[in-house]
């Protein structure tokens, strides 16, 4: 799958993920607007078209077109409805499995890292950041903290 596409499908699933859905009727405007926002991608509505088009060859998505009766009995087009098959979820997953490997490199900091050494205390020397006076609990009892300055 294309760059573009993948920036695409990803954007689908954002809107998807918002609403709790497995599927979403973003409009082609928003779809831009999105792709543009978060990946920088700038594109037209027929090349938005052709790279949908696109992915329901490659069956990642199912386009629906909605409508509802219109004046006169006539068939009137409100949006489409986008549907991910299987393999969008397969790509999603091994995404998933790819960011997993990239950040099992790092060491996360144990909890004992930050507690302090009697216990979650708040030092009576620390001053307050702006200068204005805190009072602080050592032990059970409120103390207020010396000013400085």
């Amino acid at each position: 799958m294309e760059s573009r596409g993948e920036a695409i499908l990803s954007c689908l699933f954002g809107v998807s993920l918002k609403y709790n859905k497995k599927y979403c009727y973003p409009s082609q405007g928003t779809l831009q607007r999105l792709l543009f926002d978060f990946h920088s991608v700038d594109i037209s509505n027929r090349t938005l078209n052709r790279d949908l088009a696109t992915l329901v060859n490659e069956r990642y998505i199912e386009r629906v077109r909605r409508t509802k009766k219109g004046d006169g009995g006539k068939r009137v087009f409100t949006s489409t409805l986008y549907k991910f098959k299987i393999k969008a979820y397969i790509w999603l997953n091994s995404l998933g499995r790819w960011v997993k490997k990239v950040f099992s490199s790092f060491r996360l900091p144990k909890m004992a890292d930050y507690k302090s050494i009697s216990g979650n205390e708040i030092s009576p020397n620390a001053g307050a950041p702006c200068g204005n006076p805190v009072e602080s609990v050592i032990k059970g009892k409120p103390s207020p903290l010396p000013l400085q300055g």
